[in-house]
């Protein structure tokens, strides 16, 4: 049994702790937008010290910064596998069966000062793509220029960056299901 955490929460846990398809979000100060595309609900206490979710967490990795997009692919699908999620690439606008969720990956494709950024939407029903901005921001179905999310390549998804903000690309879909 891995023991990821301080606290002593196991991988096991946090899979049963997994789940994207809740009607609220409760612990927007200590999760990103990975913790929200993989349903990954904790409180600062729960998560301490891993406080930053990035890809490769869960399976030991530090995502350094820049990153290349094949680290992180690698990094998400093996969190993926760690966590017992089956995974699947599909088109953005597969139709989600039961039990099923996507998240799409995006990433900065320019350098602004030497780092590079990650983004996950999820999608948990038709016509529903939502995204949080980072921590604190609650979840959100409106993309950067306040237009609801119809799906991950036509959105404008930008970074807050400190000086200009960065557009995100849109990599690859996902389609994720609990084994």
């Amino acid at each position: 049994m891995l023991v990821v955490y301080n606290k002593g929460i196991t991988l096991e846990r946090i899979n049963e702790i997994i789940n994207p398809f809740a009607s609220t979000w409760h612990n927007n100060d200590s999760t990103n937008c990975y913790a929200y595309a993989l349903g990954i609900d904790l409180s600062k206490e729960e998560i301490y010290p891993l406080s930053n979710l990035n890809p490769g967490t869960f399976s030991g990795h530090f995502l350094g910064n820049p990153f290349s997009t094949r680290d992180l692919l690698t990094y998400i699908d093996e969190d993926l596998h760690c966590l017992g999620l089956k995974s699947k690439e599909v088109d953005y606008d597969y139709k989600l069966e039961k039990g099923e969720w996507k998240i799409a990956v995006m990433k900065t494709s320019d350098f602004n000062y030497g780092i590079c950024d990650y983004h996950f939407l999820r999608q948990v029903s038709p016509n529903n793509w939502m995204q949080k901005n980072g921590f604190y921001a609650p979840p959100t179905a409106l993309d950067s220029r306040g237009k609801k999310i119809i799906n991950p390549v036509d959105s404008v998804i930008e970074t807050g960056g400190l000086f200009s903000a960065t557009k995100y690309d849109y990599i690859k879909t996902f389609c994720l299901i609990k084994k």
